[in-house]
């Protein structure tokens, strides 16, 4: 081994200020570099100063870094570092079951050393100190990020070409390889502010726009100068890479970089929108470098949305010196040109280059475009002489500046109206749920048959015009000419960013970013911006500049040369529609339906005969209709089905068996993340790629699209889908997707429907007795629930007896048919209690009705929906199981993997009382034991995994739950307090619970499963999440790495995140040295802090 990488690190106690508005923390704590802790004790905090900076050390793949801290606060501090190997009994940075205490006291030191075999970035903090509210360590800034480079890899500052120390932004060189730059971007939310409430930062900084005008303008350098936040610099066509890292305390958040896209991992589809949860870190790399495929130069905003933090990659087209100015007459900094790239040309008189050539004036507003010689004089204003000399070649309508796709290419145009109206979401029985200040995007022509935008909108008013998000499609190779006309009334700009799709990001970004032009609309007016399709890319959505407005549209990228119409009538072409038949070249077709979610959309309620209610909390709806629960009284276990209350009003997809359906899901409103499943449907993990694992859930957050391509329907029957949260699902974001027994006068078929039916499968069966029944149960750490229902396994082919104490586990192997007979013995109805968290319709808990039928519902196993489906949805038969009653469930397990089990019956009381499970799919090759190595293993959360050739592996099944209602122990009239967001947590009904003021892991013995294994040990362990409550979680290992998801050269990582209501992750690696190394959430408020950690236990034999 080389000579190891050594840093003297010191941890201190410095003032931070954020902004230059007054946000800040007299009492930050920072890592840095022992040579820079003079000159950051001499900082006084009234204003940024850029050496207060998140500490960012690097070094290559292969080599051993060497940290020599030294402990300059108040108080017990220490580096924990993820995605690296150590000595887990000194290197920790705290203290985790027996280890020794790895962190340093005040004035203390230690020695960390970290083995670094995988190039990528790691986030490291403080183990020391847990909490994870406003006084915590972290919360005031003691992380930082690990930069592990590729082999031989040299870093130098981009200014000047020396070699770096550290600092958030590099040079990063390669023997052999291509130079890049590099920008680490840190997400912090809940920061300490002195000042007010929290604040989310990055790289210690922000720049709210809640502390800005609420318009257009709220990006605008023009108007504000340039944000606090890091603006990352690059000349067009750079490679770049952007290492994100979050070192926040709770929320999974989602990171959007605009005019870029990427891909996670080779062959994954290209995103521009990726999920990051706490302590989670990845890299992203933009396809085509820095201004994408089409070099453009201009500010690029990146942005976590919901969040407040932003900021700009700022893509240069000219030479920079260090002597220019920006228009405001902050200084330029020089960027020195990267090796190996085209030298970006000099600037000249005629052409000095973005931003000089941009004809505004600062401070005022934005400019906005100038006239192109293909933009008909309607008052645009015309170009300078240096707007004129700085434009593309002839340029076409909708850019001015890049040129956005070959000329010669097919030209696709749209004219939509941005206009405001009364949505009505709900109309029911009871009452109706609107949106009384509903913004939409419409096509021109429906405004026109209606008869113009006053008629258009009282239509809505009165309810007789049902809308939709706006859905429009092009094809790959095409180039989309959109004219948007602005009908709001008088006010701010309105604009159509679009993700994904090739755009001039001066004039056609649909918002006012950093010094480019204000490219959004102004009322009363039209404007033309130019989109590329290079490529079937699927789902691009497009969206207002101003997200309180809950303005948003998709266009669907088709396969080349394809065609779409309408289902109903396939003569029929169609413009905006969700739903569609796509037909190919080839002559082969797939139906098509667009579901558009949205979350925080301010519904009221109108009840039927009584004046309407007061507005309700934000909701989840799905193309601007929801379904309450509420709204469908009686028995819980009957609120999906359409035999007593009619098919729901949300989107209904229908089909034949044996076509093809693509779901093309998105968020286009809303700063949550959700989970999405459906019921026995699958869709390939990577589109296009039949070969990657099967999945029934999704993962969704603010600006993300996925294409699901459900290329098995199964038989007939109605599928549900919801939102996977028990607190999405209730407010109405579910529906159905109908799979018709015979044609059907109003759907005409496809080629393909109604296939010979195959001989009734048969296969080996492996049979399991289960059994509900109502006991308390004890989570540890003086926690219980003494509402709680259970599964228990009464009997089991192949195992010894039933199951132990835990999480309901059972396993099966690849190619079983799994049969298990649910056998419900609660003697009534559960009773209520007052102590449950309120939902939306809900004066009290204790009066909601909680039904006795239970259920077992499989995500992601092939089965009839319409006998082993755990529920009474749309027309299916009743599938759950009344009181003193058994039904037998049949699912094929087909693909190894963990898929959740979870009761459908009752969706928002049975689930967090804990009728949830997890059936792992074993390869054929395993045989589970016991993890003692004696006796069965087909039941239970461990099992050590035998295989054929000799080998063996080690199991850990994890089920993550959350929203749970748990009381202190002793009895139902002491419950916890309830949490802000999460409720209570635990670990397959066992919660490790730290005390709030002296938060610590070490504990020998936590009530969570402990993991005993040898060094050398295969280990795998599987984390299910059957979470009630909306959001994402991560989680990690101490001291471990795996890859970020199945293909081959996926980068590895230390954390794995996007863990929200019925998604699964499955992580391999190989037990470390001895030591105790934590499992647990990476989020340290709400989850770590609820008790979600465990222990792996590596000791020589």
């Amino acid at each position: 081994m080389t000579e190891p990488r050594t840093y003297d690190v010191v941890a201190l106690t410095v003032p931070i200020a954020y902004n230059a508005h007054g946000d800040r923390t007299t009492d930050g704590s920072v890592f840095a570099l022992a040579e820079h802790a003079v000159a950051l004790r001499a900082v006084t905090g009234d204003r940024p100063d850029p050496l207060v900076r998140p500490l960012v050390l690097r070094a290559r793949v292969g080599e051993r870094v060497v940290v020599q801290f030294r402990n300059d606060t108040g108080h017990r501090a220490g580096i924990h570092p993820q995605g690296v190997r150590y000595d887990v009994e000194r290197a920790d940075g705290g203290v985790v079951g027996c280890n020794p205490d790895s962190a340093a006291e005040p004035g203390g030191r230690r020695r960390y050393v970290w083995d670094c075999p995988n190039e990528g970035v790691f986030f490291f903090g403080d183990l020391a100190d847990l909490r994870g509210c406003e006084n915590g360590s972290q919360a005031h800034g003691l992380f930082g990020a690990l930069v592990v480079e590729p082999e031989g890899a040299t870093w130098t500052d981009p200014e000047t070409g020396a070699p770096l120390p550290d600092g958030l932004s590099a040079d990063v060189h390669v023997p052999g390889g291509t130079a890049f730059r590099e920008f680490v971007t840190f997400l912090q939310d809940a920061a300490a502010n002195d000042d007010g409430p929290p604040v989310a930062l990055s790289g210690y900084r922000c720049e709210p726009v809640s502390r800005r005008p609420a318009d257009d303008r709220r990006y605008s350098s023009w108007t504000h100068g340039d944000p606090a936040t890091p603006v990352l610099r690059a000349y067009a066509g750079d490679r770049t890479l952007i290492r994100l890292v979050h070192a926040g305390l709770r929320d999974s958040r989602v990171f959007h970089l605009h005019g870029h896209r990427w891909r996670t991992s080779a062959g994954a589809p290209a995103v521009d929108a990726v999920g990051l949860g706490p302590q989670e870190a990845l890299t992203i790399e933009p396809v085509g470098g820095a201004g994408s495929v089409h070099g453009a130069a201009g500010d690029a905003m990146w942005e976590f949305p919901g969040t407040d933090v932003w900021g700009v990659l700022r893509v240069f087209d000219v030479a920079l010196d260090g002597n220019g100015h920006h228009p405001d007459g902050t200084p330029i900094p020089a960027l020195r040109p990267l090796p190996g790239h085209r030298p970006p040309p000099e600037p000249t008189p005629e052409r000095p280059g973005f931003p000089t050539f941009v004809a505004g004036v600062h401070p005022g507003p934005p400019p906005r475009p100038p006239r192109t010689p293909s933009t008909p004089s309607d008052g645009d204003r015309e170009p300078s002489e240096l707007e004129r000399a700085a434009f593309c070649a002839d340029p076409r309508p909708g850019e001015a500046f890049t040129r956005v796709g070959p000329v010669d290419v097919p030209v696709r145009r749209y004219h939509l109206l941005a206009l405001q109206g009364v949505l009505h979401h709900h109309r029911g029985e009871r009452a109706d749920h609107r949106d009384d200040s509903g913004v939409l995007y419409v096509p021109a022509d429906d405004v026109a048959r209606a008869g113009g935008v006053d008629a258009f909108r009282a239509q809505l008013a009165s309810g007789e015009r049902d809308v939709h998000p706006v859905a429009i499609r092009a094809a790959a190779g095409e180039v989309v000419e959109l004219a948007l006309t602005n009908a709001l009334p008088e006010g701010p700009d309105v604009g159509a960013h679009v993700h994904l799709l090739g755009h001039d990001p001066l004039v056609a970004d649909g918002a006012a970013v950093g010094w480019n032009y204000a490219s959004g609309v102004a009322a009363g007016r039209t404007r033309t911006v130019r989109w590329y399709c290079d490529g079937e890319l699927g789902t691009a959505v497009f969206t207002d500049a101003l997200p309180e407005r809950r303005l948003f549209g998709s266009l669907v990228v088709e396969p080349a040369g394809a065609r779409w119409t309408d289902p109903h009538d396939p003569d029929r072409e169609v413009t905006s529609a969700e739903a569609a038949v796509v037909t190919l070249p080839d002559g082969s077709s797939f139906r098509e339906q667009v579901l558009a979610v949205a979350d925080g959309v301010p519904l009221r309620r109108h009840p039927h005969g009584a004046a309407p209610e007061p507005h309700a909390p934000g909701r989840a709806t799905v193309g601007y209709r929801c379904e309450p629960l509420d709204e469908r009284p009686g028995d819980p276990a009957d609120r999906f089905s359409s035999r007593e209350h009619g098919d729901p009003g949300t989107p209904l997809p229908r089909a034949y068996p044996g076509e093809r359906v693509r779901i093309r899901l998105y968020q286009g409103a809303g700063t949550g993340r959700h989970g999405v499943v459906a019921h026995g449907l699958r869709w390939p993990s990577r589109p296009g790629d039949p070969s990657s694992p099967p999945c029934s859930q999704w993962t969704l957050g603010p600006g993300q699209a996925a294409d699901l391509h459900v290329d098995d329907l199964g038989g007939p029957g109605d599928h549900l889908w919801s939102l996977s949260a028990g607190e999405d699902a209730w407010p109405g974001a579910w529906g159905l997707l109908r799979v018709h027994d015979r044609p059907m006068s109003d759907l005409p078929t496809l080629p393909g429907a109604f296939p010979v039916p195959p001989d009734p499968q048969r296969g080996p069966v492996r049979r399991y007795r289960v059994t509900v029944r109502a006991a308390a149960r004890d989570h540890g750490r003086g926690r219980s629930d003494p509402l709680a229902l259970v599964y228990t396994v009464d009997s089991a082919d192949g195992a010894d007896g039933a199951d132990g104490p835990g999480a309901l586990v059972l396993r099966a192997h690849a190619g079983e048919w799994v049969e298990v007979t649910l056998t419900n013995e609660l003697s009534g109805p559960p009773s209520a209690a007052s102590a449950d968290p309120l939902l939306s319709g809900e004066q009290d808990p204790g009066e909601r009705v909680v039904s006795d039928r239970v259920s077992l519902h499989a995500v992601g196993l092939r089965h009839d929906v319409r006998g082993s489906d755990g529920t009474a949805a749309g027309t299916n038969p009743d599938s759950t199981v009344k009181p003193g009653h058994s039904v037998t469930y049949r699912w094929f397990a087909d693909a190894p993997g963990p898929v959740l089990l979870s009761d459908r019956a009752d969706v928002r009381t049975h689930r967090h009382r804990g009728l949830v499970g997890v059936l792992v799919v074993e390869p054929p090759d395993v045989t589970p034991v016991h993890p003692s190595g004696h006796g069965s293993g087909w039941v239970g959360e461990q099992a050590l995994l035998r295989r054929t050739d000799g080998t063996t592996e080690r199991e850990l099944v994890l089920l993550l739950s959350d929203g749970l209602r748990l009381h202190r122990a002793g009895g139902p009239d002491r419950p916890l307090p309830e949490t802000a967001v999460s409720g209570s947590a635990a670990f397959n009904h066992r919660s490790a619970a730290l005390v709030p003021d002296r938060p610590s892991l070490a504990d020998p013995n936590p009530p969570t499963p402990v993991l005993a294994c040898a060094p050398g040990d295969r280990l795998r362990v599987h984390v299910v999440a059957a979470t009630d409550r909306a959001g994402a979680h991560s989680f990690t290992v101490h001291g471990h790495d795996w890859p970020c998801d199945e293909h081959p050269d996926a980068p590895r990582v230390g954390t794995t995140g996007g863990l929200a209501a019925g998604a699964v992750r499955s992580i391999a690696f190989t037990a470390g040295g001895p030591g105790d190394y934590a499992y647990r959430s990476g989020a340290l408020r709400w989850a770590l802090a609820e008790g979600l950690w465990g222990v792996i236990r590596v000791r020589r034999l």
